[in-house]
């Protein structure tokens, strides 16, 4: 984060430091908004699973706060952060990870997991809301496209069922937020 600090880059910011910016602007965090972006468009009594929550799960336990079933699941996460809430700490895969039991799917920036919940969802006619990074990340056969916009193409033309919007969830950045229409 220094070194986004000392040589800012004008068209990418990581994460980290978009909440630095928010924490001291004394808003909302990434998690909240988009808990609350989410909680436009799922029932209070719908069962979610969130793919890559990361180590601490901060969406999971907002949302669980807000009365949902939650489950979480990602490879670094720390069960300590967790209680209350079924978890995870393994990869999410679109062959083998069971996801019948779950009326929703969410991720906020799940980098090499995102073709993996996207094909598990449309194979399963899952829904899911996803936002995603401002990077290519890898593709399940090892491939790596050269622009995000290139890889926001390849994941939407993966199903017709695939929604690609922007959506403006904090006062600095614009999100590209990919659903499902199962």
């Amino acid at each position: 984060m220094k070194q986004e600090l000392d040589k800012p880059n004008k068209e990418i910011i990581s994460g980290q430091l978009l909440d630095y910016i928010l924490w001291l602007y004394d808003l909302p965090s990434r998690q909240e908004s988009f808990a609350e972006y989410i909680c436009k468009f799922l029932p209070i009594s719908c069962s979610i699973l969130e793919v890559g929550c990361g180590r601490t799960g901060i969406m999971s336990r907002i949302l669980k706060e807000k009365g949902y079933k939650v489950s979480c699941m990602d490879p670094e996460i720390d069960p300590l952060y967790l209680k209350c809430i079924n978890s995870f700490q393994e990869k999410f895969h679109y062959e083998t990870t069971n996801i019948e039991e779950y009326d929703y799917l969410i991720a906020q920036t799940p980098c090499d997991a995102t073709e993996h919940i996207v094909r598990a969802c449309v194979s399963k006619k899952k829904p899911f809301i996803m936002s995603l990074c401002s990077m290519p990340h890898n593709l399940i056969n090892g491939d790596m496209l050269s622009s995000a916009q290139e890889w926001y193409s390849y994941l939407q033309n993966i199903s017709s069922n695939l929604k690609l919007s922007y959506k403006k969830l904090d006062p600095f950045t614009v999100t590209p937020i990919l659903k499902s229409s199962f």
